[in-house]
C-alpha cells in the first residue's frame, strides 16, 4: 500500500509518501501496519487509551473513509494527523464534509 501523510506525521517517516506490505483489510488494519513501521507515528493519530484522534483524518483513494471500511491491499491512504487552530483547522472541516482530499493543493494543506 502506499501511504501519504502529511504535517507532524512526515517527521515519523521522513518522508511523504512509503509504500509498505499489505494484504488487504480494513483501514484499521493498515493504519496498525503503518504505526507498527512508524511508531513514531502513534502519539500523533492515537489517544493514550489507543482510540484514533478525533481530529485525525484518513482517507482512502482520495475518500474519506471510517476505521472499519475496507482498505484493498492495492490502496492509497493518505493520513491527516491530529491538528489543532488555524488552516489546517479549517481544512479539517472541509474534509469532515466528506470531500475528495484531492480537492485540495499542497498549498492548503
Amino acid at each position: 500500500m502506499q501511504i501519504t501523510v502529511y504535517g507532524p506525521l512526515r517527521s515519523a517517516t521522513n518522508e511523504k509518501t512509503v509504500t509498505l506490505a499489505f494484504d488487504g483489510g480494513t483501514v484499521e488494519d493498515a493504519l496498525t501496519v503503518f504505526v507498527e513501521n512508524y511508531p513514531r507515528a502513534k502519539s500523533q493519530l492515537y489517544t493514550t487509551d489507543g482510540r484514533l484522534q478525533s481530529s485525525a483524518r484518513i482517507s482512502v483513494n482520495g475518500e474519506r473513509v471510517d476505521l472499519d471500511d475496507d482498505f484493498p491491499a492495492d490502496a492509497e491512504l493518505t493520513v491527516f494527523p491530529a491538528v489543532q487552530g488555524g488552516v489546517k483547522e479549517r481544512l479539517l472541516d472541509r474534509c469532515k464534509q466528506k470531500r475528495s482530499v484531492k480537492e485540495y493543493s499542497e498549498r492548503e494543506i
